[in-house]
């Protein structure tokens, strides 16, 4: 390899068409490579360096240094003291001792700060710009961002900041790297050792971003969009941002926090704590210690300003405040509701459901449930099964709707234990009972005068039976299930017509 050394002035110095290394020193200079995998330094000054041909190697020592290159003339590098930004057909950057920002060109660049130069721990910023880029930075807290194009990226040790505009760009970090986040405009899920991810609102992008947690304890951000954000494992905290979210906990004990939006929040396995905020939520909860919460959404005095909220649960469950609705699932048993006004819905097994306070609506499901409707003016609806229902204060309705033709093994024989007259009321579904009207109804002494009754709807005065006719005229009330008696009235010696609704 030709040496070729200029001297303090501003020099103009020409290799041969060999591998020549070409040394500036000081002043401005130019240097020319010419063909052959040259070496150019320019020393101090403001230089301009061509390589020609070859794969040529710079050394940079003012950002302010020119580095010229042609399309297709070799794979070249730049090593950097100072911050740099590579000119158009050069390849690869190396920032060296206290440059902290490189920046790459439209090609596939890499850009590294190679961790064998640190004495200390200097922040850097890597961009590569277009292409398919690999940076690599040291161990300080160094932001990465590959531009467009897959590129792949290593922060090394320090707490760094990646920026992620591709799907297929790759974040590589080691265990105990630091606290590392991406920041990205696009679907993301974290590589292993990566905490936190925040997604990016990006003004063209129309459709929702989706970001996905790993093994650790990671923090993910949603945007304005719709967004679907899982933790996975760890004990994650997630926050949807604005937009109408899905939140999934995983593993661990997570804190899940909906914000604005009609958001769904699912904590997973473990105690999570879930926060919808503004709109109108759905908690998913799984275990007894789920903590769910909707604050002080209270704008103006009104405090229905946080929405109407459900929470569907696998366990026992009581509405905390805020909390308008419950649905039981699984094997949960026991369902309560608050001070607001509360549905509270039963499942396939024996549940006790309880209103507590306001005007709430209960649905027992299947099994043979136990309804409480509590202080308000309640409407209860054992559904399938033998149900015991209790209406509390307040003039209550007690509902009978199989959303099918009666059948008496379906439909059950419930038990109302406070029905009172010219207060409470039965409501009749037509789905169920067929087309009714007042004149179908009728009080009798017993149950043998009942059976004897040509009206559909009959009620036993001795013992505070209803029953359903089917049968007209004919003695009985019919046969396989289609007709009897499907509640009991406990102590209501006065029941008159006038309690019996229909609806359609």
């Amino acid at each position: 390899m030709a040496r070729i050394d200029g001297t303090n002035n501003n020099d103009r110095l020409f290799g041969t068409g060999a591998d020549d290394f070409i040394n500036g020193f000081g002043g401005n200079d130019e240097l020319f490579g010419d063909s052959g995998n040259d070496i150019l330094d320019g020393g101090t000054g403001v230089d301009t360096m061509r390589g020609g041909s070859g794969d040529d190697f710079y050394l940079v020592d003012n950002s302010a240094d020119v580095v010229i290159e042609n399309p297709n003339d070799g794979i070249d590098t730049v090593s950097s003291t100072a911050n740099f930004t590579l000119s158009a057909n050069v390849e690869n950057l190396f920032l060296r001792e206290n440059a902290t920002i490189g920046i790459g060109n439209e090609l596939d660049n890499i850009i590294q700060l190679p961790t064998a130069t640190l004495t200390s721990a200097p922040s850097v910023s890597l961009s590569g710009l277009g292409g398919n880029d690999r940076l690599v930075s040291g161990i300080g807290n160094d932001t990465l961002d590959g531009g467009t194009g897959n590129d792949t990226m290593n922060g090394g040790g320090g707490n760094d900041t990646y920026r992620v505009d591709s799907v297929g760009d790759v974040i590589q970090e080691a265990v105990n790297g630091g606290i590392d986040t991406v920041i990205s405009s696009v679907d993301h899920t974290l590589a292993a050792n990566v905490e936190n991810l925040t997604l990016f609102n990006v003004a063209t992008q129309s459709t929702a971003f989706n970001g996905t947690g790993n093994e650790l304890n990671n923090v993910i951000l949603g945007n304005a969009f719709n967004n679907t954000l899982r933790g996975l494992a760890g004990d994650d905290s997630i926050d949807g941002g604005s937009g109408i979210d899905t939140l999934e906990g995983g593993d661990g004990n997570d804190t899940l926090i909906g914000n604005l939006g009609n958001d769904i929040l699912d904590g997973g396995t473990g105690n999570d704590r879930m926060l919808g905020d503004f709109g109108n939520d759905i908690y998913i909860v799984t275990d007894a210690g789920d903590l769910v919460d909707e604050g002080d959404q209270v704008l103006a005095g009104n405090p229905s300003f946080g929405g109407v909220d459900l929470v569907r649960s696998t366990v026992d469950f009581t509405l905390g405040r805020h909390l308008e609705n419950l649905t039981l699932e699984g094997t949960a048993v026991n369902g309560t509701g608050n001070e607001l006004n509360n549905e509270i819905i039963g499942n396939d097994i024996a549940n006790v459901l309880e209103g507590l306070a306001g005007n709430d609506r209960i649905l027992g499901g299947n099994g043979n449930d136990i309804l409480r409707g509590g202080l308000g003016n309640d409407n209860l609806q054992g559904d399938r099964g033998r149900d015991t229902m209790t209406g509390g204060e307040g003039a209550d309705g007690f509902f009978f709707d199989l959303n099918a033709p009666f059948n008496l093994g379906a439909i059950g024989r419930d038990v109302i234990r406070d029905f009172t007259s010219g207060v409470d009321r039965i409501v009749l579904d037509e789905t169920t009972f067929g087309p009714l009207s007042r004149n179908d109804v009728a009080l009798v002494a017993n149950d043998r005068d009942a059976a004897a009754s040509a009206k559909k709807i009959v009620f036993s005065e001795a013992t505070g039976r209803l029953f359903f006719n089917a049968n007209g005229s004919a003695r009985g009330f019919g046969n396989n299930g289609s007709g009897g008696y499907f509640v009991t009235l406990q102590g209501a010696v006065d029941f008159a017509i006038s309690d019996i609704t229909f609806q359609p």
